[in-house]
């Protein structure tokens, strides 16, 4: 839901000469992040299902690091904001 916002918002903020390396960047952290969630969660399932015989505490542990870490990158983003700016002030470009 935010992937393409977030794109938006990145390379609108970047000067032009620098555009080929933010986006870049964004689509590392992209590609690293599906990669380390999916193996993540890969393990705590098959953890769970080797020593319980089934998957649900695997994927409750999974479901539980996901909401954990959003919850975390919300806060460091909403303290990385210029002081006396707000996540509603209207920094989004207009399409």
């Amino acid at each position: 839901m935010s992937y393409s916002t977030i794109v938006t918002l990145v390379l609108g903020k970047t000067p032009t000469d620098r555009q080929g390396v933010a986006s870049t960047a964004v689509a590392l952290s992209d590609n690293l992040g599906t990669a380390f969630g999916a193996g993540v969660s890969g393990v705590a399932v098959a953890a769970s299902q080797a020593t319980t015989g089934a998957p649900d505490t695997g994927l409750a542990v999974a479901f539980g690091l996901t909401v954990g870490l959003g919850l975390l990158d919300a806060l460091v983003a909403i303290r990385r904001l210029p002081p006396g700016r707000s996540p509603r002030s209207g920094d989004a470009p207009r399409p």
